[in-house]
């Protein structure tokens, strides 16, 4: 799967000139939107800078603040077409300041496929598990059994993500997103192919 760089990444604030600093990726793959069986990995933001203040972000940020429209615009230079599909594992803090923060860059990534896209997004709740196995942070051990007794199950509706950023667990709330009901490695997915995508998850 090739990797493409965005205009934005290019910068001297991605690191690419500046030892020391995080990088960040776009990857790029695609496949017919009716080839839904076959859906891979089609564009993941992966961030590797580590968690910043708002000013942090205005200090890495270009001359202008990222936007609507120059997010939609970098999109379109990645190749994104309107009618994908598009999988997105995504970093905020990796896009320096952005004018509306996540529910702008959700609005590009929906005005980049147009109303025939559609966009998919992991929520994963991997705090519903058995105790046991967490890490980063473990709990003692003699917690296991109250957690085990008391966790609230997985509802689709309310159950946040964990880990996921701030731009998935916006984004499930939105009007016409749908979300799957895997307890752990939920999906959500909003457009003409959502429901396809989200209501057979194998478990």
């Amino acid at each position: 799967m090739p990797c493409l760089r965005t205009r934005r990444e290019c910068s001297e604030w991605r690191g690419d000139r500046r030892e020391g600093e995080g990088r960040s990726r776009l990857r790029l793959g695609q496949f017919p939107p009716n080839r839904l069986s076959s859906a891979q990995l089609l564009i993941g933001v992966v961030g590797t800078i580590l968690s910043m203040s708002e000013q942090d972000a205005i200090e890495r940020s270009e001359a202008l603040p990222a936007t609507v429209d120059s997010l939609t615009a970098d999109l379109h230079d990645l190749g994104v077409l309107p009618g994908s599909v598009l999988l997105i594992h995504s970093s905020l803090s990796s896009l320096g300041w952005v004018c509306g923060g996540p529910i702008a860059v959700i609005a590009a990534l929906k005005q980049a496929i147009g109303a025939t896209g559609t966009l998919v997004m992991p929520t994963h709740s991997g705090d519903l598990s058995d105790p046991s196995k967490w890490g980063n942070p473990s709990v003692p051990e003699h917690w296991w059994p109250t957690i085990r007794a008391t966790m609230p199950p997985y509802d689709a509706s309310l159950t946040p993500t964990r880990a996921m950023g701030i731009i998935p667990e916006c984004f499930r709330h939105q009007a016409g997103v749908l979300r799957s009901n895997h307890p752990q490695v939920s999906f959500a997915a909003y457009g003409p192919h959502a429901n396809a995508i989200v209501e057979h998850q194998p478990p």
